[in-house]
């Protein structure tokens, strides 16, 4: 009985890996993140490549809004874990994981990448994000 169940478990482990798995990166984030690459070396030709640690920099960082008088940062909308599910701090809207681990639409269409920067960007800075924090910011996500 016992050798049936270490077996039985053996085997069901590998249904369970793929949800493990690294979460994939399509050609139009790949080609996305080469472009903001490119843009970044052109504003600083020391720059060596987007770093996930200042990228988890740019995720938590609190940054006080001059009207609203009240922090916020990505944390504020998304959690401090990206694999949940959240909600908007100001509409209450619903928003799903953030991680393109648990969800696979995230990081797939560039168009959609930059709507939300620019939203994001400018509800949690009240600017627009960098070159490099984009592109940190997406391998911070990535390297979770």
């Amino acid at each position: 009985m016992f050798h049936r169940l270490i077996i039985l478990l053996f085997f069901s482990s590998f249904l369970i890996l793929p949800a493990f798995a690294d979460a994939p990166r399509n050609e139009e984030l790949n080609h996305y993140l080469s472009e903001l690459g490119a843009k970044a070396k052109k504003e600083d030709p020391s720059f060596k490549g987007f770093d996930p640690s200042r990228g988890k920099e740019v995720y938590f960082k609190e940054h006080l809004h001059s009207q609203e008088n009240e922090k916020r940062s990505c944390v504020t909308c998304h959690t401090k874990d990206p694999s949940l599910p959240s909600k908007h701090a100001s509409t209450g809207k619903r928003i799903k994981p953030l991680s393109p681990i648990v969800n696979r639409e995230r990081f797939t269409d560039s168009k959609k990448i930059e709507k939300w920067f620019k939203r994001n960007c400018h509800w949690t800075h009240e600017r627009p994000c960098t070159t490099l924090e984009k592109g940190d910011f997406i391998e911070y996500i990535f390297s979770l």
